[in-house]
């Protein structure tokens, strides 16, 4: 059984966050950050289209001709996917291990409590 997070705002609303990985936060984190707000793990999380836009746009230069005087690009196109892979997935895997915290944190500053939720015997949980 998963473990939740219940938080308490002053005006009696109530969010229940779910304890462990975010399925949501790790497949898709540029939309789960944006959905709920964050503004930082959103700029984050665009890390690695940069580089490949960047990388594309270097890939580009380098097939056109080159100049009369021998100047050449090397091979970058090899190593622009493996290193935009190597950005996302450390980045997919923080966001699905870290978004619970961030929500929490976000709650939080919104003027939330934080309790532990009570199980089906009513002895609260940790």
């Amino acid at each position: 059984m998963a473990n939740h997070l219940r938080l308490t705002h002053p005006d009696d609303t109530h969010r229940t966050l779910r304890s462990g990985l975010y399925w949501a936060g790790f497949a898709l984190p540029q939309l789960w950050s944006v959905a709920h707000g964050l503004g930082r793990p959103w700029a984050l999380s665009y890390l690695p289209y940069l580089v490949l836009r960047v990388g594309e746009g270097v890939v580009e230069h380098c097939q056109q001709p080159p100049l009369p005087t021998g100047n050449r690009c090397p091979d970058a196109a090899s190593g622009l996917w493996l290193s935009v892979l190597v950005m996302q997935l450390p980045l997919m895997l923080v966001f699905g291990l870290r978004g619970n915290t961030w929500r929490v944190r976000q709650l939080q500053r919104g003027g939330y409590t934080c309790k532990p939720e009570v199980g089906d015997h009513g002895e609260a949980q940790a």
